[in-house]
């Protein structure tokens, strides 16, 4: 017996021709068998098929929902990330807002107590030079107190020495001299003031009352030297510091 089979399609017929004979019965409830059973291995093709379909559909939709949430995450850290550099940069600006109005109101009270030096406790040198003074009742002298003893000059003999402090002693009287523009630098030295000396204004100069001699830090000590446009001539004023080291007679 001789089969053939023609298939077209997914849902093609197929066609057997079947000889006259006993076993007509029997070869077609074979071949109908085969067709089921192929229309079967069909159907679950496609069910497979399509359910890969679906799986890989589902993931693509998993996929596109993590990356919205994921680009969301970026959003929101970022909103935070500049939230925090903004209140960083404010805190830093008010910080430094701060600072400078304190060197600015720092500068402005030395600045007036260079120009106006009345009534001073203390001075300090360029170099960091610290000494108490002593202001004489109603005048604008004052003593220089130096290791419990004050300074002293000797008109005569050009020469400085420490005494015991006395508020009636002429040589040991000091007067305090701002020196903050080209005027009171020129009535001080009788010169006009180079850009280099300008830019140090304010500052003062302590001088002898009996000499042209103005108290100067050496940095080995202090001395009595010519008025001269010398660093170690320039000092500044400072109020409210105790005063330990004075004996006065």
């Amino acid at each position: 017996m001789q089969n053939s089979f023609d298939g077209i399609g997914d849902n093609d017929l197929r066609f057997v021709y079947v000889p006259p004979g006993d076993n007509t019965v029997a070869i077609s409830s074979l071949i109908t068998d085969l067709n089921n059973k192929s229309h079967a291995l069909d159907d679950t093709y496609i069910k497979k098929v399509k359910r890969i379909q679906e799986t890989i559909y589902n993931h693509q939709e998993d996929d596109l929902k993590l990356k919205k949430m994921l680009d969301s995450a970026i959003n929101d850290q970022r909103k935070q990330d500049e939230l925090y550099f903004k209140k960083y940069q404010d805190q830093q600006t008010a910080d430094i807002s701060k600072m400078l109005n304190d060197t600015i109101i720092a500068n402005a009270v030395q600045t007036y107590l260079d120009k106006n030096p009345k009534n001073i406790s203390s001075i300090k040198s360029m170099y960091n030079q610290n000494l108490a003074l002593t202001k004489i009742d109603s005048s604008e002298n004052y003593l220089i107190n130096i290791n419990n003893s004050c300074l002293s000059m000797d008109p005569a003999s050009k020469v400085f020495s420490l005494k015991t402090c006395n508020t009636n002693s002429q040589n040991q009287r000091f007067t305090i001299h701002s020196i903050h523009d080209d005027v009171t630098f020129h009535q001080m030295y009788n010169e006009f003031p180079t850009l280099d000396k300008i830019s140090q204004f304010p500052y003062n100069i302590v001088r002898s009352t009996v000499a042209n001699y103005c108290l100067t830090d050496t940095k080995q000590g202090v001395s009595l030297s010519p008025c001269k446009s010398l660093e170690g001539q320039k000092w500044v004023g400072l109020r409210n510091t105790n005063n330990t080291c004075l004996n006065k007679n």
